[in-house]
């Protein structure tokens, strides 16, 4: 909290602090503050690849579903080896209803996942994404 506060005092232009109280503020629902923060962190650098996905998240929460499913897809784009943007991506899918994207998605998900932490990955996407992440994933309890 405090400590972020001061760094960004000290360096305004930086990025991934900007990008990180983006993230808090998201939590505590201070959407515009977000918001602000996610522009500064971009002007400050234009690559970081973790903005589209918070931005997605962000347009998520608001409501934007489909600026939001257009944002997830260019940070799996960033991303495509990370599970965190692709399980955004995923959430946005459910919400608006492609089934068969989920799908795709939520067994791409397990295929980035050590076998090891599999079988506890895929019962978290069923609880989160519902049946029909599962329904996708199914298939894969071989992996």
């Amino acid at each position: 909290g405090r400590e972020l506060g001061d760094t960004l005092k000290q360096y305004p232009e930086f990025a991934y602090a900007r990008s990180t109280r983006a993230a808090a503020n998201m939590m505590l629902m201070s959407y515009q503050v977000a918001s602000d923060d996610l522009d500064l962190a971009e002007k400050a650098d234009p690559q970081l690849a973790l903005v589209p996905q918070l931005r997605a998240q962000l347009l998520a929460a608001k409501g934007d579903l489909n600026e939001a499913l257009a944002m997830a897809r260019k940070a799996v784009q960033q991303r495509p080896n990370d599970a965190q943007p692709l399980y955004i991506l995923a959430r946005i899918e459910r919400s608006l209803g492609l089934k068969d994207d989920l799908r795709k998605h939520a067994a791409r998900i397990l295929e980035l996942t050590p076998s090891a932490q599999r079988e506890g990955r895929k019962q978290h996407l069923e609880s989160v994404l519902g049946e029909d992440a599962f329904e996708a994933t199914s298939s894969l309890d071989k992996l």
